[in-house]
């Protein structure tokens, strides 16, 4: 009888006491010989390379180079543009880049336009006067104190951008000035598109500052250690862990994440049209932990948020005009495994990627990903064991743009240990096999161009980085698994979808995909969506199917050719109605469609775009709110493709808004004792919930003049509004806050009593009642309170 073994792991190491078959050597690994070279240019221009390696001139291209050869890339711009920079080169001089492939490879050239974008004369970027007087920033309402000069001079469609907090660029719509009081402006947000025309720029964005330490959220048991600007322009968060989950999962260690975030845009010829979009946040992670698991447990892969943190913000100019850009990040830690015996699990590794989204309009978005990375591992065991575990720190990312945009990045290393250690009287089998491996997406809900795109989350990359160890001793099993079926392959938005028949059900079997001779990805699924396909292409796909020992099929194998891309606009809409639904809104209902090509749908006035809408299939609506009381409005309609092209505009539709005396209801606001001092009709629609916004002026009990902004949400479940009412008088720097929850089931809420959260005058009351009747009440005794107190 064998004496089980007490086991170790390690790269290349292998360590076996108390064992009498001694320690294998493992074997040495093929190298593959050679390496994928992409070259994924940005804006109008070619490159070319030594010896006819790759020639590039189109926005992709790729090409199998010799692991180990140099290659020097050459860029030639187009008439009118240049090279602005490379990112991805071994070194970079002018317009030549060199790079020696050892694995799959990205370069970038970004070319742009030799005349600077011109910016919107009507950008404002609010002073540090301004910014240390805006007193509130409320649903779109800014209150500024009295006598700021900026503010004096503001006008309506001016767009104002600030650089502090999470930044904004919004467009003014409304403006309410008290003499010698605060000045409310009313704004919607204004997208990137609106502030540029005419022209194409690239930034890398690595003047970061360093991350907002106040920000940082952490689980117990992890700390942060450090954050920093890294040289060279990426920002860094390091962090240790030392924490024990309630499962019995033990994981100690340290990571570092960091990010060096690239930006390009071309704007088309006029404000709000943008031609092309390209955003690389190139993550990059280090990390050096210890995972020790319990045995005759299965640890199921639920993710546990351990941290959280933004940074700071940053001020990029685009010729002398701001753009204000914010990071944000979020880690998790995963783990799946089980094990008969304890386990203990040692990995640490390297990564460096390209994560992103492109957008070109006439071919609309398309992922953008590349990663290489390099690790180590250790695996302890006590005596005959039979284990799997898979350690990861996922990482969720966003690049936002004044507050609002995206994309959403989500990219997660891992390291993957399994296998079996047996000692039987007549066999000693020894089977584990360890490997880096790292998957990442990118997606979410994106707005450009007064468009709003709600992605899928494209997969960018899906695949082992590099096996750590391996090693199968002549004791255990070798029967291959069966050949997976026929290759089966079906288009569909963002990508291709390959499928097979299964090779069986036995625990433990996978499949290895690979594209083109490149390995993509290991999965126990049968089917897998790979986005980094483009339309027009052939492709081909070898699956092999791998069983728990490592043991390989034979690999299936098929080849199709996608179709050509769509460049064809959508059809224009048909059957725009405008209907007015209140005295400040219109609903506008027409004809959609089941186009799965047609991302959404842009309302006009004019020229000017007021709302986007997603496309929810044959029948579409919307209701334009904001507008002024007994006012004609006309609107035409216009579908987005998921390729960027737009529609002709619809048939003109008008509508005029009811009269002020039509509204729904009426609101009534008096000081407690007092008469009614505010009345006002409002709209409200109990049937479905909404954000209340209105925005009004009147005069205190002592005649001063007033500004108020009710703010708030009304619920149709439980028909209550609960809001909050902002307040701003002639001659003062003081704001008033009053919050209160209505009822509005019986269609009279009754004297609500408000409660003030800033204080300057008398206790308030308001009261909502259906519709215009005049209430038939008793006059409230007189008061010389007044809402300002004074």
């Amino acid at each position: 009888m064998r004496t089980p073994a007490a086991l170790t792991i390690a790269t290349g190491l292998l360590l076996l006491s108390a064992c009498d078959r001694g320690a294998p050597t493992p074997p040495t690994k093929p190298t593959t010989p050679t390496a994928l070279l992409t070259v994924e240019t940005f804006g109008q221009g070619t490159v070319t390379s030594s010896a006819g390696a790759i020639d590039c001139t189109d926005q992709t291209c790729t090409a199998a180079i010799p692991q180990g050869k140099p290659v020097t890339l050459t860029a030639a711009p187009a008439g009118g543009w240049r090279l602005d920079h490379w990112t991805g080169c071994d070194t970079a001089a002018g317009t030549t880049c060199t790079v020696t492939t050892t694995d799959a490879r990205l370069v970038q050239p970004y070319f742009t336009t030799v005349s600077a974008p011109q910016a919107n004369p009507d950008i404002l970027l609010l002073t540090p006067e301004s910014l240390d007087a805006l007193q509130s920033d409320t649903d779109g309402v800014l209150i500024f104190a009295p006598n700021t000069t900026q503010i004096a001079e503001l006008t309506e469609g001016q767009i104002l951008i600030s650089d502090r907090g999470d930044g904004f660029a919004r467009r003014v719509t409304d403006i309410v000035r008290l003499d010698g009081g605060n000045t409310f402006v009313d704004t919607v947000d204004a997208d990137l598109s609106e502030l540029f025309q005419n022209g194409a720029v690239a930034a890398r964005l690595n003047d970061l500052p360093a991350v907002d330490a106040a920000s940082w959220q952490a689980a117990q048991g992890v700390t942060l250690q450090s954050v920093r600007p890294q040289a060279g322009g990426s920002e860094l968060a390091l962090f240790t862990l030392d924490l024990t989950t309630p499962d019995g999962l033990s994981v100690i260690g340290e990571a570092k994440v960091a990010w060096d975030p690239e930006f390009a845009a071309k704007f088309g010829q006029k404000f709000g049209d943008l031609e092309a979009f390209k955003l690389d946040l190139h993550p990059s992670f280090e990390s050096n932990l210890t995972v020790k698991l319990e045995g005759n447990r299965t640890y199921t892969p639920e993710p546990r948020k351990i941290a959280s943190w933004r940074g700071a913000g940053r001020l990029m100019m685009i010729g002398t005009t701001p753009v204000y850009v914010r990071p944000t990040a979020e880690v998790w830690l995963t783990f799946e495994g089980q094990a008969n015996a304890t386990l203990e699990l040692k990995g640490s590794y390297t990564l460096d990627a390209n994560a992103g989204l492109t957008y070109v309009k006439g071919r609309g978005f398309r992922p953008l990903g590349n990663v290489n990375g390099k690790g180590t591992m250790t695996l302890d065991a006590k005596a005959t064991v039979k284990a799997s575990a898979t350690t990861a720190l996922p990482v969720d990312g966003k690049i936002r743009f004044y507050g609002v945009g995206g994309p959403k990045l989500t990219i997660a290393p891992s390291i993957t240990a399994q296998g079996e250690y047996s000692a039987t009287p007549t066999s000693n089998c020894l089977n584990f096999s360890t490997e880096l491996g790292v998957k990442a997406s990118v997606g979410g809900e994106l707005r450009f161009a007064k468009q709003t795109y709600t992605t899928p989350d494209y997969t960018l990359f899906d695949r082992k980085l590099a096996p750590l160890w391996e090693w199968q001793s002549s004791d255990c099993d070798k029967s291959p698994p069966a050949t997976p079926g026929a290759l089966q392959f079906k288009e569909q938005a963002g990508g291709l979808t390959v499928s097979w028949p299964s090779s069986g059900t036995e625990a433990g079997l996978y499949y290895r995909i690979e594209r083109d001779g490149q390995r993509l990805v290991d999965t126990t699924r049968t089917t897998f969506n790979d986005t980094g396909v483009r339309p027009g292409q052939k492709y081909c796909y070898a699956v092999t199917a791998i069983d728990a020992a490592g043991n390989a099929s034979k690999a299936s194998n098929g080849c199709t050719t996608l179709a050509a891309p769509d460049r064809t606009a959508p059809a224009t809409p048909t059957g725009l109605q405008a209907t007015p639904s209140s005295t400040t809104a219109v609903k506008l209902t027409w004809n959609g469609t089941t186009d799965p090509n047609v991302a959404g749908y842009q309302i006009l006035v004019g020229d000017q775009v007021v709302a986007t809408v997603s496309n929810t299939g044959a029948a579409s609506s919307v209701t334009i709110p904001k507008l002024r009381p007994g006012t004609r409005y006309c609107f035409t309609v216009r579908a987005y493709g998921r390729n960027g092209l737009n529609s002709a505009p619809s048939s003109e539709s008008c509508a005029t808004t009811l009269a002020p005396e039509r509204t729904a209801w009426t609101m009534r606001i008096a000081c407690a004792g007092s008469d009614y001092l505010i009345t006002k009709g409002i709209d409200l629609d109990l049937d479905r919930q909404s954000n209340v916004n209105v925005l009004g002026t009147g005069n205190d009990y002592d005649g001063d003049a007033l500004a108020y902004h009710l703010h708030g949400f009304f619920s149709p479940t439980n028909r209550t509004l609960n809001a909050t009412i902002d307040w701003t008088f002639e001659g003062s720097s003081s704001v008033r806050q009053d919050v209160f929850i209505a009822n509005l089931t019986t269609g009279d809420s009754g004297d609500v009593a408000m409660t003030q959260t800033k204080i300057t005058g008398c206790d308030a009351i308001i009261r909502f009642t259906q519709g215009q009747a005049p209430l038939s009440l008793p006059k409230a005794s007189t008061s010389t309170s007044t809402f300002g107190g004074r």
